[in-house]
């Protein structure tokens, strides 16, 4: 029996609250869930479902911009969509943004889209046949007007990229001149402001693997182009194939910290297994995503990180590393619900946050 199989999200962006529409196959009769990123989970209570479509579902408060995928009721997952979570305020900033030429209403609520007002898209299925897994990105950011001056550059896979591609020869942050960025500042090698990539690969779920782009300091008033190159590998030997990029501009000067999220959020591991974590700061709701923005917690903005904790030591142990932030989990035996957990400190103010740890034979 094949699984759920998504072809539209109508629209694809809007505010939290939204309505959006689900289009595809498979979905089942039976009310499954509507996913959004990071595991957020919309309200079906007044949606309406069917083999084929999930209808009037609205965007859940906590969501961010990122894939979201349909679930039948026994969990199988569907291909995932991206939908980015904002409110358009005008056509031109449809444009900008690369959502389309029409900023429209509904119900009070606004989006970006590629038809005129009160059109409707269309979709259609193929499929492909492979030997092998592709190798794609499926997030990336920041991707705004306001992103923050000390903003966290990063890129999320469908699979583990290969240690010998984690290079600044394949993953590049550049000035640009202007907001366009069809002309770089310096697009030479010594123009990538990226100065380490991924020292930890962080496997946020069982299909994505968190790249984090460390980089010099980023200027206010200036766009920025990310380029991730053709030649990444997994460790499958599928290439990318293409160069993907995305840009954004700095509008704010190192936000605070709002809150931290401690990633992965739930992960089930084999003992002997080594998990990585990644603490990840975020900055107040509304910068660049409704949710906020992930934000770097260093000695600039007053913000440090405390020791990881685990709560039960003598199943999983901790394995401190050289970045703060980050740490590795060692499953020592068998246990459910361990909560492994991190501290961000700002201006005496404490944040924090913790993922679930179940370790099995």
């Amino acid at each position: 029996t094949p699984g759920p199989g998504l072809c539209l999200v109508q629209p694809d962006n809007g505010p939290v609250g939204m309505a959006i529409d689900f289009f595809g196959d498979s979905f089942g009769n039976i009310p499954g869930s509507v996913v959004f990123y990071n595991n957020k989970s919309a309200d079906l209570t007044t949606a309406v479902w069917n083999n084929q479509q999930a209808l009037n579902v609205p965007v859940p408060s906590n969501a961010a911009t990122g894939p979201v995928e349909v679930r039948d009721a026994a969990g199988a997952r569907s291909n995932s969509i991206n939908f980015r979570v904002g409110s358009c305020t005008g056509d031109s900033e449809c444009s900008s943004l690369g959502l389309g030429d029409h900023c429209c209403s509904v119900l009070g609520s606004n989006y970006c889209s590629v038809v005129p007002c009160g059109s409707t898209n269309s979709c259609s299925y193929s499929w492909t046949v492979t030997t092998k897994s592709l190798l794609a990105v499926i997030d990336h950011g920041p991707e705004c007007d306001n992103a923050c001056s000390n903003a966290v550059v990063f890129a999320d896979f469908n699979s583990e990229i290969g240690s010998a591609y984690l290079t600044t020869n394949l993953f590049a942050i550049h000035a640009c001149t202007d907001s366009t960025c069809t002309t770089l500042v310096d697009p030479s090698p010594t123009g990538n402001l990226t100065t380490l990539v991924g020292q930890t690969q962080i496997q946020i779920s069982p299909e994505k693997w968190h790249i984090v782009l460390s980089h010099s300091p980023l200027q206010v008033g200036t766009s920025y182009l990310v380029t991730v190159g053709a030649g990444v590998t997994n460790v499958a030997n599928a290439a990318l194939g293409a160069n993907f990029t995305w840009k954004f501009k700095v509008g704010l000067s190192n936000c605070a910290v709002d809150r931290i999220d401690v990633l992965p959020a739930n992960f089930d591991a084999s003992v002997g297994e080594t998990v990585n974590y990644l603490a990840q700061a975020y900055s107040a709701p509304g910068i660049c995503y409704a949710a906020g923005m992930p934000i770097i917690c260093d000695a600039t903005i007053g913000c440090s990180w405390s020791s990881w904790q685990s709560s039960a030591p003598a199943l999983a142990s901790i394995l401190p590393v050289a970045d703060p932030s980050q740490t590795k989990v060692n499953a020592l035996a068998i246990g459910n619900n361990i909560n492994i957990t991190a501290q961000a400190v700002q201006n005496g103010n404490n944040y924090t946050d913790f993922g679930i740890l179940n370790i099995t034979t």
